[in-house]
């Protein structure tokens, strides 16, 4: 038994061995994350050598050199279901170089754990994937069940909420390519489909917010009394927060101008809240209720002790709603690019938040937050729309139309006045003929 086998659970130890093959082949421990047990640190290298040589590892077999480099490289590969003993291998070293933290390292290497089940029949069958395996390796999968519960889900694609536009009454029929909803009939921001948010781990809104926020805590800390530099700071954390989790934005973001509008109103909320004494005392109430939070084990998952968790959301909430009287009162939900409503707006706002606690919630807590920020799932897609493809545009129906900024083709209902290109992102007019 390894050093740190008492600390994984089953399904742990099963999705670490993914990547045994990689991290044996390098001289380290297949069964620890990172592959150095703990004890092992102690006795043999120091953590600022291991760090050094984990940053070397990455930046020489994979040419990552930060999270945002790694995550980019598992986009690839995860979706694809290819190297999957490669990612294990990478998240799991990645801890050492802290690029991630080992809940997000838990979060790729599971996720890639059941797409290796998924795809492969067997340790066996996965073997010819990552030839080759060396015998202690082996005699490790030999323990493992290839059926091993492993608690994680692969979301199909989802389909569109059947939310109403407001402006024109319009269902959404197809589904989105991210989280935001637009309507097909005439390019209003409609919903966001918290599902499509959620459908990709590496990507999780508020993992990756905490991330970059830490690297910048420093700053924001010299920055602390002075309006401009904070704000100039925070549009920085909004911009690469923007880059790190693509699927939660919206896909207009690949438009300059509606990126830089939307870095500025996430960047003009928080300063504001960091300048007003209320929200920062409402923000202190909030970290020692989180400070105070405890967990348990059940069924081999750790789950935050309802009584402690229901403080902390009680404090996150008025915090919340402080913040949405600042965002009222300095005229931010005004700044958002797709002109959407306050109430829209708050429940995008509150969607990183919820992603990052519904695992630790029983069912019955977690139901009653999706409710509580109107994230529950909603109903499936409306009936589509009159279509009659045409390659002509010259005579109506007109059902194909080429983008003007990327052209692409898109179908679109017969009589919708203007769409939102589900591939370059740019709004366009529907030529009325």
């Amino acid at each position: 038994m390894a050093p740190s086998d008492h600390v994984l659970s089953l399904r742990q130890r099963f999705c670490l061995a993914i990547g045994a093959p990689i991290i044996a082949d390098a001289g380290l421990d297949p069964r620890a994350l990172g592959g150095w047990a703990a004890d092992h640190v102690a006795r043999a290298r120091g953590e600022h050598e291991l760090h050094q040589a984990a940053v070397e590892a990455l930046r020489d077999a994979y040419a990552i050199d930060s999270r945002a480099s790694l995550m980019a490289w598992a986009r690839e590969r995860l979706p694809a279901r290819r190297e999957l003993a490669h990612v294990v291998a990478a998240f799991s070293i990645a801890t050492l170089a802290h690029y991630v933290s080992d809940d997000d390292a838990w979060q790729a290497i599971l996720l890639a754990g059941k797409l290796a089940q998924t795809t492969y029949h067997s340790w066996d069958d996965f073997a010819t994937t990552c030839a080759p395996v060396p015998d202690e390796v082996r005699a490790a999968w030999a323990e493992l069940p290839w059926t091993t519960e492993l608690d994680v889900t692969v979301l199909a694609p989802v389909a569109a909420p059947r939310a109403a536009c407001p402006r024109c009454g319009a269902h959404p029929t197809r589904p989105s390519p991210t989280a935001y909803i637009y309507c097909e009939q005439c390019g209003r921001l409609v919903d966001y489909d918290f599902a499509r948010a959620c459908a990709t781990p590496l990507e999780r809104p508020g993992p990756a917010y905490e991330a970059i926020r830490a690297e910048l805590a420093p700053k924001l800390a010299a920055a602390h009394g002075d309006l401009l530099r904070t704000r100039a700071i925070q549009r920085a954390l909004f911009d690469a927060w923007v880059d790190a989790c693509p699927g939660a934005q919206s896909i207009r973001i690949q438009d300059p101008a509606y990126r830089a509008a939307l870095v500025a109103m996430l960047a003009e909320g928080e300063t504001r809240a960091a300048f007003d004494p209320e929200a920062c005392a409402r923000r202190a109430a909030l970290d020692a209720a989180t400070a105070r939070l405890a967990f348990v084990t059940v069924d081999g998952q750790p789950r935050v002790v309802g009584e402690t968790y229901r403080a902390m959301e009680a404090a996150m909430f008025a915090h919340e709603a402080r913040r949405h009287e600042l965002a009222v009162a300095h005229r931010i939900y005004e700044m958002h690019p797709d002109h959407a409503s306050p109430a829209l707006i708050r429940r995008i706002g509150m969607s990183a938040y919820v992603q990052g606690w519904l695992p630790y919630l029983a069912e019955a807590e977690a139901q009653a937050l999706l409710a509580r920020t109107d994230l529950a799932p909603r109903d499936n897609l409306a009936a589509p729309p009159d279509l009659a493809p045409r390659d002509n545009l010259a005579a109506p129906p007109i059902a194909v139309l080429t983008c003007p900024h990327c052209d692409r083709a898109l179908e679109i209902a017969v009589t919708a006045t203007r769409i939102v290109c589900a591939h370059c992102g740019r709004p366009v007019e529907v030529p009325k003929l």
